[in-house]
């Protein structure tokens, strides 16, 4: 009895030994989907076992979660090409960096910024109102909490869709989806207070 208690125990700390060796195993396994470049505040390394903040050079992967408080900002360089940019308080699951096919994240809740770099460094952005693909753009994404999404074009042409309708934008036009279920509005002229100024402060 005592030896069946002494082989659990002997297991049981292998087990533990070798357990964050199979964690960083499993994470290897998952695509990189980009580099942080600039992390302002106190944003979280969405792989860390515990509380840790994220940091320049971490890389982040593909099915990572990153998720900003007040005050957070966080920029990264996705791996087919597009400049992310996320503002605080907001919600985004990384699906894709664009390594094999378009890059694609979804907004559960917040702001994101993008810029694709090259004729190949599409986009691909959804949230639960609508889906929009960014090319050869500069473009600002809103989504809150699930009620409204809205697309600003600052440079280039974005398309926005989803099961009701489907609306194409150019430079300096805006898009919004009011609720779910909703069509994208016809693009109207962004108003120069309508033009976010956030990601500014994370680069040119």
């Amino acid at each position: 009895m005592r030896s069946t208690a002494v082989l659990a125990a002997t297991l049981l700390g292998a087990f533990i030994a070798v357990q964050p060796l199979l964690c960083e195993a499993a994470e290897a396994k998952r695509p990189v989907a980009g580099i942080v470049l600039v992390v302002k505040g106190k944003v979280q390394d969405p792989a860390a076992s515990k509380p840790k903040r994220l940091a320049k050079g971490v890389m982040i992967r593909e099915g990572d979660t990153l998720k900003t408080g007040k005050g957070d900002l966080l920029s990264l360089a996705l791996v087919g090409g597009p400049d992310l940019r996320i503002n605080e308080d907001s919600t985004v699951d990384m699906e894709s960096g664009g390594g094999r096919a378009n890059a694609g994240l979804r907004i559960r809740t917040g702001q994101v910024w993008i810029r694709t770099l090259h004729g190949m460094s599409a986009i691909q952005v959804r949230s639960d109102l609508a889906s929009c693909s960014v090319r050869l753009s500069q473009a600002e994404l809103d989504v809150e909490m699930g009620e409204r999404m809205t697309i600003k074009v600052y440079k280039g042409e974005a398309e926005v869709f989803n099961d009701t309708g489907r609306r194409r934008l150019g430079a300096g036009e805006t898009v919004q989806v009011s609720s779910v279920g909703a069509p994208p509005s016809e693009p109207r002229a962004l108003t120069a207070q309508e033009r976010g100024t956030w990601q500014e402060s994370l680069g040119k």
